[in-house]
């Protein structure tokens, strides 16, 4: 991990950046994680861009201190400090979410967009029992203090997903999405007031201008695919790529298809 810190609205947040391109890059890691999830981009997106990884506010090394705040006014007094004006964004999970209201919230900032496997502020996501069934087990585990466990369910949950099971994996990059949950689970609770874009995001998808790409494993939870769907028919210069065989992190999973579709599509 690469240690650079700012002081941004209130809190020391943890951020990477590398290259030294004129066109930036951000990329903003799944709730599941920290910046380290994106150590298989870097030296693939660094020649061609500035590459600007951060651990979101109450992630990886960046706390959550006490006081209002919104993920996306951070991300963007984050590039005033760099001096990044405009950039491309790639957001996964609740990255996504994050890169969608900052697209919606400062148009201006976003060249492109990129979501993978997103969340959506307000979304109505349909029942999907296999989160329901695992969410309930982890907190069991976490009422009963067995963070090994918990983390344990998650990764089921994240990186294997629904139909697959731990074996069917490879083994060497489950453990690290493995130990990544684990690091997130034993981070104290955040006592910040964060708050989604208001009005909401998912009544606003046509408002994003940026060129987006939405991409999704085939392997993903139930409940996500709508949400694809949505910004695939809602925004207006929206294309998706599904990557098979991959659940919830495919950026982690298979960094190397992953890796060709994003400067595809950055390079359109």
């Amino acid at each position: 991990m690469s240690y650079q810190f700012a002081e941004i609205n209130g809190v020391r947040m943890h951020f990477d950046v590398q290259g030294d391109a004129e066109q930036a890059l951000v990329l903003i890691h799944a709730g599941v994680a920290n910046l380290n999830i994106w150590d298989e981009q870097i030296s693939a997106f660094s020649p061609h861009f500035k590459t600007l990884r951060y651990d979101v506010r109450g992630w990886g090394e960046t706390p959550d201190p006490a006081g209002k705040y919104t993920e996306y006014d951070d991300l963007s007094s984050l590039l005033d400090h760099l001096e990044i004006k405009s950039c491309a964004v790639l957001g996964n999970s609740n990255g996504g979410r994050i890169a969608i209201d900052f697209a919606i919230a400062f148009p201006h900032r976003v060249s492109k967009l990129i979501v993978v496997a997103t969340g959506l502020g307000a979304f109505d996501y349909p029942n999907d029992s296999f989160d329901e069934e695992q969410s309930k087990k982890q907190a069991e585990a976490l009422k009963a203090g067995d963070i090994e466990l918990a983390a344990e369910i998650e990764a089921q949950m994240w990186f294997d997903g629904p139909n697959r099971r731990a074996d069917q994996v490879e083994p060497k990059l489950r453990a690290k999405a493995l130990e990544m949950m684990l690091h997130t689970l034993k981070l104290p609770e955040g006592i910040g007031e964060g708050s989604i874009l208001q009005p909401p995001a998912a009544g606003r998808l046509s408002e994003i201008e940026a060129s987006t790409l939405v991409i999704m494993g085939d392997q993903d939870m139930e409940s996500l695919y709508p949400v694809a769907d949505a910004l695939e028919h809602e925004i207006a210069n929206a294309k998706r790529v599904t990557m098979p065989g991959l659940a919830h992190l495919p950026s982690l999973e298979n960094p190397e298809l992953f890796n060709q579709i994003v400067l595809d599509f950055l390079s359109e």
